[in-house]
């Protein structure tokens, strides 16, 4: 099993209750796994392995990281918006 590099997560300044939202995982298990202390397993690994593929793609194309103009309540929807285009 190869290693998920969470690296992408920190890069492009996706806050962890975000990214837990969009894997559909707990922010304590995005935390353990954005700190690198583990790696998901199983059902969570197929929920966050093409999520943190969406975060790369984005951040290449100059999606991500977000604005810091972008006011707080909107980042969700905002980070939602640059994953899917």
């Amino acid at each position: 099993m190869t290693k998920l590099d969470f690296r992408a997560v920190k890069r492009a300044g996706v806050p962890v209750a975000h990214f837990a939202r969009v894997c559909g995982i707990s922010r304590v298990s995005a935390t353990l796994y954005i700190a690198n202390r583990v790696q998901p397993r199983g059902l969570y690994r197929e929920r966050v392995s093409p999520r943190l593929e969406l975060i790369e793609r984005a951040m290449a194309a100059g999606r991500l990281p977000l604005s810091p103009t972008i006011p707080r309540n909107d980042r969700f929807k905002a980070l939602i918006k640059a994953l899917k285009t």
